[in-house]
């Protein structure tokens, strides 16, 4: 009720003084205070919170004189006003009180000085968590402390900003992947059983729905991967720019603990991605492909990575993109819309690898033979790179575009099945570059 009673003459325009008590010897007696404030001064804005006061009236003149009664008072009793907390301002100006800064309109902030030493205390936590020196108890209890205190402030954002993505919460994980993985198969059953059930025409619309699902994943992983890589080139200015002061090497530290968290909740959408599209498979029949890109797994829960093309060339290019670099021997496969055997492909496919045990399997993601070869690649665990037409650059021209990208890669050879001319293409090609063309039904 003080701090209401604080904001109502706060909003009068009365004037203020606080003040705070402090002795060598001993702690202060403070009751004696109270008595002397309201019955000899007769002070009707006077509220105290231990050694902290608050005295209220209209005119400055009156609050100086009770400043040096009080401090009279208080000389008696072995007690000193503290000299550079006692102020006399108006309440229209930022106050500092109980620990907090009171500001007109009844908003509160904390010290920029409490701030300071909370953000270097939380870097010190971190580090001796980190080393085994504290335990997890403690480092939670002493930060709950902390924000018990600013809680009763408008530091909402200051909290924000402070636990910003978790870079340092130990009361947070990146995520629960029992509880996260169970909700997510329950969430496909409903979809299955419960919208789009057999027998019903929205059954007709489950491949796309579950496709769907799967690439809410696939996008949040996307972007949190462009979220780190918008903070590397900071941290790579923040490495050059170490000078040994402790401003920048906590501004460093900061930085490659949000990276880092980043990709801890990356990897966790990249999991659960991967579990949404086994389960798309399971009740499609068919493998889960993104739009544009690659369908790769850094966490390892693929059976085959699906790589594109363009990804391919540049994770050659650059060794440290290992996602994107499948090792191994590279076997095209080309065919049409139509097959009448697609145990022939199977079987195929799996004397090839019998041939070559590392072999990656290169195709253009396109329908009938190239879709049962990626079915083949996906139940045997083999990689796959995946060279699509780009019909926004090439237009009528992307199929052949592409079948020049694909051979660009230098496949071992071609398994070639009846196709259109596009497959004709490609084989003569393949032929021209001295690359081996294996006919299948020919």
């Amino acid at each position: 009720m003080g701090l209401v009673f604080l904001v109502e003459l706060l909003s009068c325009g009365a004037h203020l003084t606080a003040f705070e008590l402090a002795h060598p010897d001993r702690p202060p007696t403070l009751g004696g205070a109270d008595h002397f404030c309201n019955e000899v001064l007769r002070a009707k804005g006077y509220l105290r919170y231990v050694d902290d006061f608050a005295l209220f009236h209209d005119k400055p003149e009156q609050l100086k004189e009770w400043q040096e009664r009080i401090a009279t008072f208080l000389e008696g009793r072995r007690l000193r006003l503290h000299l550079h907390k006692t102020l006399l301002l108006p309440t229209n100006e930022p106050a500092a009180f109980l620990g907090f800064v009171l500001i007109a309109g009844g908003r509160r902030r904390l010290p920029e000085e409490n701030v300071r030493r909370f953000r270097n205390r939380l870097r010190g936590l971190r580090m001796r968590w980190r080393n085994g020196a504290v335990t997890r108890a403690e480092v939670r209890r002493r930060v709950d402390a902390w924000v018990a205190h600013a809680e009763h402030a408008d530091t909402w954002r200051l909290r924000q900003a402070i636990f910003r993505d978790g870079w340092f919460d130990p009361s947070r994980g990146a995520w629960d992947e029992d509880d996260a993985t169970g909700a997510l198969s329950e969430a496909i059953r409903i979809m299955v059983d419960g919208i789009a059930v057999d027998g019903t025409q929205m059954a007709d619309e489950r491949e796309a729905l579950l496709w769907s699902f799967v690439n809410c994943f696939h996008s949040q992983m996307r972007r949190l991967d462009r979220a780190v890589d918008r903070i590397a080139p900071e941290m790579h200015d923040l490495e050059r720019a170490q000078d040994g002061t402790e401003v920048k090497a906590h501004e460093l530290e900061t930085l490659t603990d949000r990276a880092r968290n980043l990709g801890d909740r990356r990897d966790a959408f990249e999991k659960m991605r991967d579990v949404a599209a086994d389960a798309y498979r399971v009740h499609t029949g068919n493998v889960w492909r993104p739009r544009h890109g690659s369908h790769t797994s850094q966490t390892g829960q693929l059976t085959s990575a699906a790589i594109d093309a363009r990804d391919f060339r540049r994770a050659r290019q650059d060794r440290e993109t290992r996602a994107h670099l499948p090792e191994g021997t590279l076997v095209a496969i080309t065919g049409g819309k139509c097959v009448a055997d697609a145990d022939a492909v199977w079987d195929t496919l799996d004397r090839t690898r019998e041939k070559h045990g590392d072999m990656v399997l290169l195709h253009g993601g396109g329908p009938g033979v190239e879709k049962i070869a990626a079915s083949w690649a996906e139940a045997r665990g083999v990689n796959q790179v995946i060279c699509r037409p780009d019909w926004t650059a090439h237009g009528k021209a992307a199929p052949f575009r592409r079948n020049d990208e694909l051979l660009n890669l230098l496949p071992k050879g071609v398994i070639a099945f009846p196709g259109s001319g596009i497959t004709g293409n490609l084989i003569d090609k393949a032929k021209q570059l001295g690359i081996p063309v294996f006919n299948v039904g020919r």
